[in-house]
């Protein structure tokens, strides 16, 4: 990692997301070692322009904005062809973390005051002209987006989607931007957004404050989310069982309605009603600051721990080497001998501050957060790396990067380096797992069943993921809104339905097993057989109408809302069958003991613990692992014995 980036140090990497990496550093030309953070681009994608567009658009509006409740930019700078920007150190608590470590239970004073805050802070950003545009739309505001510092000031983040009301869109054409629990009917629709798009955002976050809880609870899918919102099928907040004041509740209401010209006309107006409301509930403002009701309601003396972050970073600053050369980012291909793969570099030098940083919420950790992982050893420099090499799922950037915590995490367990690698192709996960060219692999089921009639016994399942805290995928079939479902397979005949591809295991043999089993023969009673590529393009050939029906699994649902799918104009029918999650696989080579300690502590691993997260990775989810079985595999095995 270089020390040196334009005339700020960086002190240590502390967070890596799928476009940014981000830096804890301090100012060269600073006469004190005040904290601020950079924000670099990754070094694969300063060749992507729609990517760099992206990164200076989020600088240029972020820098636009000048208001006390909106994180401040210092400076947008480039350094060895890789855009970088710098800002504020923001030391506080975002308002998911607020949530979480109050279970809810916050002060209805402390809740207006943040909301008005933050009303402004939105305010201001819709008033901002950049580029000739106005009325800059921030498209993101969620409890992870929104902070609170010690001096009770909250601070809006993250402009990493925002664009103009008209114009000056560089995000991908299609995409689905946003956290979805918290997008507006219009940004679901991919109609035109506007300020009250972030009026509605706010709404949602509002409702969730004033009841101590999330709106559309915990565990709904986004599919079925993103069907309530964009019908108009919320929770009311008066009968959330936390007693809300109707006024306020009514404010609430208003701000989530339908139709974006129903709600306020801006988010000034929409504060001011929080705050009427309130005083006519006779609910005054917060009088003291965050450091006091931080202090009492959660326990935490801020102040000590601001102290202790000084002394952290002081401590980095006298040990940091300015004549440091940069060497291979975690997420730049690095060439192999043998099958090329997409390879994350070990991070040898791990160190956890008690922080948060004013940027993307995926990359923050909150403040507060003591790891348990800290008492584990630091890998040495000259032990032989643990290879793990995953078939591609998703775009190898993004996996490694999703992915680090994990890594890290094991690399401290294990006191030694971990390498993770990304395969070109899923057969090639399975055939550097056979030559003895990786430690581990993760296979997806039915490429670890072939592996296995490959390799044999040899084959050894360490562990299978566990994701949204399932072991297990359901493959689904899904019509589109108009498909006439009857409940039964006999729907299907004479349809047009979309496969993945022939070696799918839920998007084809499970589906195929599930129409024999139920009396249809897919070659003989459907019109025509698609095959589609991917899952992706499945959901999109069904929600477009170039196919009635297709075959896909659940969390590929949810996936494709981050892609720009219509997920909307889909519907589940049936469930297929259920097959494992991808198994964590070790080869004929790999040694008994490694194999041991491996299993155990991902099995253990828990990243909820370890960093205050129900899950790592946006796409992924990944929440844990569970014990492997072979026999899991069974019913895949007669799927597939039944083809």
């Amino acid at each position: 990692m270089p020390t040196i980036i334009g005339h700020y140090r960086l002190l240590e990497r502390i967070a890596s997301g799928g476009m940014a990496e981000v830096f804890l550093g301090v100012d060269l030309r600073a006469t004190d070692d005040k904290p601020i953070v950079i924000k670099r681009i990754l070094p694969h994608l300063a060749d992507d322009e729609t990517f760099v567009q992206m990164f200076h658009q989020e600088t240029k509006i972020a820098m636009a904005v000048n208001h006390p409740n909106v994180v401040d930019i210092i400076e947008d700078g480039e350094h060895r062809g890789l855009p970088f920007l710098a800002m504020e150190y923001i030391h506080g608590l975002t308002w998911r973390e607020v949530m979480k470590r109050t279970e809810g239970r916050l002060s209805r004073g402390f809740v207006v005051d943040l909301l008005i805050q933050a009303a402004r802070g939105a305010h201001a950003v819709h008033e901002t002209i950049v580029d000739g545009h106005q009325e800059i739309v921030h498209r993101d505001l969620c409890p992870h987006n929104l902070m609170v510092d010690v001096h009770g000031v909250v601070k809006l983040l993250d402009f990493g989607i925002a664009k103009a009301a008209q114009g000056m869109d560089t995000t991908r054409t299609g995409a689905l931007k946003g956290k979805t629990a918290y997008l507006a009917p219009e940004q679901i629709q991919r109609n035109q957004v506007s300020r009250a798009t972030d009026v509605y955002s706010l709404s949602v976050v509002a409702w969730e404050l004033l009841a101590g809880k999330r709106m559309f609870g915990e565990h709904l899918g986004d599919f079925e989310m993103m069907q309530a919102v964009v019908t108009g099928k919320l929770p009311s907040l008066g009968e959330s069982g936390s007693d809300v004041p109707l006024l306020l509740a009514e404010v609430v209401h208003k701000g989530l309605a339908l139709d974006p010209s129903h709600r306020y006309e801006s988010a000034d107006a929409f504060g001011d009603a929080i705050e009427e409301a309130a005083a006519a509930a006779g609910i005054r403002r917060f009088a003291g600051t965050a450091r006091d009701w931080v202090r009492g309601e959660l326990g935490i003396d801020l102040d000590a721990d601001l102290d202790s972050n000084a002394d952290f970073i002081d401590d980095l600053v006298t040990h940091s080497d300015a004549d440091d050369e940069p060497g291979p980012t975690p997420t730049q291909p690095v060439s192999r001998e043998r099958t090329p793969v997409f390879k994350a570099k070990t991070n040898r030098r791990p160190v956890w501050p008690w922080i948060v940083i004013a940027t993307a919420a995926p990359l923050l950790f909150a403040a507060g957060i003591a790891l348990s992982i800290l008492s584990m050893p630091t890998p040495p420099e000259d032990a032989p790396p643990v290879t793990i090499t995953w078939a591609p799922v998703m775009p190898p950037a993004e996996m490694v990067a999703e992915l680090e915590p994990l890594r890290s995490d094991l690399a401290k367990a294990l006191g030694r380096p971990v390498d993770f690698q990304v395969a070109p192709t899923y057969e090639a996960a399975g055939r550097i797992l056979r030559d003895g060219e990786t430690d581990f692999a993760v296979l997806p089921p039915l490429l670890y069943l072939t592996t296995k009639e490959n390799i044999g016994e040899d084959l050894k399942v360490a562990a299978v993921t566990e994701h949204d805290k399932g072991t297990g995928v359901d493959g689904v079939l899904i019509g589109g809104q108009n498909f006439q479902w009857t409940g039964d397979a006999e729907s299907l005949k004479g349809t047009t339905v979309c496969f993945t591809d022939p070696t799918s295991t839920t998007g084809h043999a499970l589906p195929r097993q599930w129409m024999l089993k139920h009396g249809i023969n897919p070659e003989k009673d459907l019109a025509k057989i698609v095959f589609s590529g991917n899952h992706h393009q499945v959901i999109e050939d069904v929600a477009t109408g170039k196919c009635e029906a297709g075959a896909t699994f659940s969390a590929a649902l949810r996936s494709a809302v981050d892609v720009g799918v219509p997920v909307q104009h889909t519907r589940q029918l049936t469930i297929t069958g259920r097959t494992p999650n991808d198994a964590v696989c070790a080869g004929p080579n790999t040694d008994a003991e490694l194999f041991q300690r491996v299993q155990a502590y991902l099995v253990a691993w828990d990243p909820e613990k370890l960093h205050k997260k129900a899950y790592i990775g946006e796409r992924q989810h990944l929440t844990g692992f569970g014990i492997g079985n072979d026999a899991d595999y069974n019913e895949l095995r007669s799927a597939i014995a039944g083809q």
